[in-house]
């Protein structure tokens, strides 16, 4: 035997393990388990443990190729169920440009696997993005807000939230008062120039 022969497999254990026989299916590991169980010669039959190995191998890597996916859709699962919490109420938080966006929550939907939040600005946060969550109209203190009140446009920066026959009422800084209904769109006070 010549030495090339003995370092070539050595020299392949150590290379890294490119092969397709990683990505074969279960099914076609056996196939080619039995197809070489039916090609060797019986009176000296090669050491069945290596691909009895390689096959535990594989079942333990496709387990847990399964156990991935099943934590990737419980994951998803639990942020559409949280992101649905919070259906009405007020968010800030970054869109995926990371530009602030703040607004209230009017409907959830799932785009590549990830519970995305649509504001009633027309905006939209990935639920990974949010940093800040309120259902109390307190936290609009200090926000420029855009109402309409009939055919009129109203935009100022909150001042002041009160509640007057159930409904939450904002006082802004132009002196008008607006239901937290008729805002169309709440923005940073820094973006009302």
């Amino acid at each position: 035997m010549t030495t090339a022969a003995i370092a070539a497999p050595a020299a392949a254990h150590n290379a890294p393990r490119t092969s397709a026989f990683g990505q074969m299916s279960t099914e076609k590991f056996v196939g080619v388990l039995i197809e070489e169980l039916r090609q060797q010669d019986p009176f000296n039959p090669q050491d069945s443990t290596a691909l009895l190995e390689q096959l535990s191998s594989l079942r333990n890597i496709e387990s847990q190729m399964d156990l991935q996916n099943q934590l990737r859709t419980l994951v998803l699962q639990n942020q559409v169920s949280a992101a649905g919490g919070m259906i009405g109420k007020v968010i800030q938080g970054r869109d995926t440009n990371n530009d602030p966006v703040t607004g209230r929550v009017s409907a959830v939907r799932v785009a590549e696997g990830k519970a995305i939040l649509e504001l009633d600005t027309g905006r939209t946060v990935p639920m990974d993005n949010v940093m800040k969550v309120s259902d109390m109209e307190q936290d609009l203190v200090g926000m420029a807000v855009e109402a309409q009140r009939g055919e009129q446009t109203v935009t100022g920066i909150v001042r002041n939230v009160h509640s007057a026959g159930g409904q939450a009422m904002l006082e802004l800084d132009s002196g008008a008062t607006v239901t937290i209904e008729q805002v169309k769109r709440i923005f940073d006070a820094a973006g009302l120039n």
